[in-house]
């Protein structure tokens, strides 16, 4: 009970809620360790406040002779800290372990730390997702946490779980969520300019709903569309959107677009608003002539854009460092088509 009771302390204090198997753990090894310390501090002070009062220098007073040893009180002073430090680490061990070493059925999901967004992949399905992942609640979910180019940091707050994405290299780490809802992710490694908007979420659904939402990612309607009905819908959406209810398209093909510059990360380079980030805005880009690093121009029509996300290389912008990661095998060619659409929106 006492146990209990100090783990339940970090839900409604100064830490943040507990939403995994493994948070109450850590948060009650927090709390042992900080009550230990204070109790001792506390004691220490009140002793060396007395003593100075007791053993002050006084008129008329002479000092005996002081005590050069005291084997009680020297193994006093060493078996007691010895004791907690190895309870301490007792505890500490297994709650390493318990973090760390990840059950056998659990569901593998594969991290990827990118300047300056996050991609999780669900290797049982080939599904990929930025910047927000699914899970189900009450099901050990394993991890597997790599970068593709600077060291960054897993941090998930309500799970009391950090683990380095480092290049070249995987960590592993797991967790059980025990609540619904929508958890934050940090990246805790500074990782250059736009660290602090490397944001992602964690959201914990019931089973059924976490299945579901899975199914809508594996059904793309967009991909269902056959050649024909992808150039109707891309020549007139509304019309196309309204003669097909049952297609599954309820929205314009640059709204998608939309939605894929922001979970792909795009945001975090290139702004909207002529602002440059890292990479040069996307404001005003359709059919203008865009300088690159070689002193050269291009028409930013779409086999430019298109090239520039399947093979960003080969077109460097003037001002701008050739570090933008491909997205080959990442986006598909009605994606691409629906970024152009976007593209062309912020031109108007």
């Amino acid at each position: 009970m006492p146990f209990m009771t100090l783990a339940q302390i970090g839900d409604s204090f100064w830490m943040p809620q507990q939403a995994s198997e493994s948070s109450g753990l850590v948060d009650w090894l927090f709390y042992l360790i900080l009550i230990i310390s204070t109790v001792f501090f506390v004691g220490i002070v009140i002793a060396m406040v007395v003593f100075i009062f007791k053993y002050r220098r006084r008129e008329g007073y002479t000092p005996k002779e002081s005590p050069s040893h005291s084997l009680g009180l020297e193994l006093t002073w060493s078996v007691i800290p010895l004791i907690i430090v190895l309870a301490l680490f007792v505890f500490g061990f297994r709650g390493f372990m318990d973090q760390f070493v990840p059950p056998e059925d659990a569901m593998q999901v594969n991290v990827i730390g990118r300047k300056w967004y996050w991609s999780f992949e669900y290797p049982d399905t080939g599904l990929q997702v930025s910047n927000e992942f699914h899970v189900p609640v009450n099901k050990p979910v394993k991890l597997v946490i790599t970068s593709d180019d600077v060291i960054h940091s897993v941090f998930i707050p309500a799970f009391r779980l950090k683990k380095d994405a480092v290049p070249g290299r995987y960590n592993k780490a797991w967790f059980q969520a025990t609540k619904t809802g929508e958890y934050d992710l940090f990246c805790t490694e500074y990782c250059g300019t736009n660290h602090s908007s490397m944001l992602a979420k964690v959201i914990v659904q019931t089973e059924s709903e976490f299945n579901n939402w899975m199914k809508s990612q594996i059904s793309d309607p967009l991909e269902d569309l056959t050649d024909e009905q992808f150039a109707q819908y891309m020549a007139d959406p509304d019309a196309f959107i309204a003669a097909n209810p049952d297609l599954g398209i309820t929205q314009p093909l640059w709204k998608k677009g939309e939605e894929l510059y922001k979970s792909l990360g795009c945001v975090g380079c290139h702004s909207t608003n002529g602002t440059k980030i890292v990479g040069p805005s996307f404001k005003g880009i359709w059919m203008a002539q865009r300088p690159l690093a070689d002193g050269t121009t291009v028409l930013a029509n779409e086999d430019y854009i298109h090239d520039s996300i399947i093979n960003p290389l080969s077109h460097i912008a003037a001002g701008c460092d050739p570090v933008m990661p491909t997205y080959k095998g990442r986006i598909k060619e009605r994606e691409i088509a629906a970024i152009i659409e976007y593209f062309k929106t912020l031109s108007k």
